[in-house]
C-alpha cells in the first residue's frame, strides 16, 4: 500500500516493515505529517518485492517478523541497495549499537517503546 499526498513534494521515501498495525499506523501517520511518501509491508517477502519494485530511501524494519530472520532480510537488502540504510525497531537492543558486520553498516537499532518523534528525525537526517 502506498499513501500519497499530492498537494508539497516529498521529503523521502520511507518503507516501513513491520505485522504489528498499530505500529505500522502510528509510524505511518508521523512520517506522512513529515511529509515523507510511505510504503508498507508486512513481512519479509512483501518487503523484498518492494524493494526490488520501488526502491524507498530508507527502511524501517520489525525486529521480528513472521517470516524471515532479520539478519536474512537485512542480507537480501543489502544485496540489493548496499547503502541502504536500515532502522530495525525491537525489544532487544543490540551490544552498544555498532556495525559488527559489512551487512550491518548503515543500521540503526532502536528499542521498543520507542519514542515516533525520534524515528522520524533519525529518517530526516538521511
Amino acid at each position: 500500500m502506498t499513501v500519497r499526498d499530492k498537494t508539497a513534494p516529498k521529503a523521502g521515501k520511507v518503507l516501513i516493515v513491520n505485522s504489528d498495525p498499530e505500529i505500522t499506523r502510528i509510524l505511518e501517520v508521523n512520517l506522512i505529517h513529515a511529509n515523507f511518501e510511505v510504503l508498507l509491508a508486512h513481512n519479509g517477502a512483501e518487503a523484498l518485492q518492494i524493494t526490488r519494485r520501488d526502491k524507498a530511501d530508507i527502511i524501517i524494519l520489525d525486529q521480528d517478523l513472521p517470516d524471515a530472520e532479520n539478519p536474512e532480510i537485512c542480507q537480501k537488502i543489502k544485496e540489493l541497495y548496499a547503502s541502504m540504510p536500515i532502522i530495525i525497531i525491537g525489544s532487544g537492543s543490540k551490544k552498544g549499537n555498532v556495525a559488527l558486520k559489512p551487512e550491518e553498516i548503515g543500521v540503526i537499532y532502536i528499542t521498543k517503546p520507542f519514542n515516533p518523534r525520534e524515528v522520524v528525525a533519525i529518517v530526516q537526517g538521511y
